[in-house]
């Protein structure tokens, strides 16, 4: 049972882009707001160190937010 739950954000969240970064949608819109979608990968941070795949994965999303905060420091979400 933790599995499949601990593994649903990834499942039903996270969406790759052509450009090979990574979508975080965060609510019932299509947007990736910054700090909802720092805070739906946050519980994975221990898990990097023993998984490469979830350390990719949180890389991916950090690209995304740098990206987009360079793009448009005061914005707050922004969609794919």
């Amino acid at each position: 049972m933790f599995e499949q739950c601990y593994l649903n954000t990834i499942d039903t969240t996270v969406k790759e882009l052509e450009d090979g970064s990574l979508f975080v949608i965060t609510g019932d819109i299509e947007a990736m707001w910054r700090r909802d979608s720092a805070a739906q990968v946050h519980h994975y941070l221990p898990a990097p160190a023993r998984y490469e795949a979830i350390y990719n994965m949180i890389r991916r999303v950090l690209q995304k937010q740098v990206r987009s905060i360079n793009q448009e420091p005061f914005d707050k979400a922004f969609t794919d």
